[in-house]
């Protein structure tokens, strides 16, 4: 049950990164988003590592 809840969870993340990316190509972000969305895959990748025998 919490992996399927982290999977989705990590899913959400990216999707979100992927939409943060679109929006400041076009302009209608700022760049700033972006290294606030690469920190926290990044983490969640740490986090997966940890976790991933669980």
């Amino acid at each position: 049950m919490l992996t399927a809840a982290r999977s989705m969870y990590d899913g959400g993340v990216h999707v979100h990164n992927r939409l943060l990316s679109g929006l400041v190509e076009q302009g209608n972000a700022p760049a700033a988003l972006l290294k606030v969305g690469e920190a926290l895959v990044t983490a969640l990748e740490k986090l997966r590592l940890l976790f991933r025998n669980e």
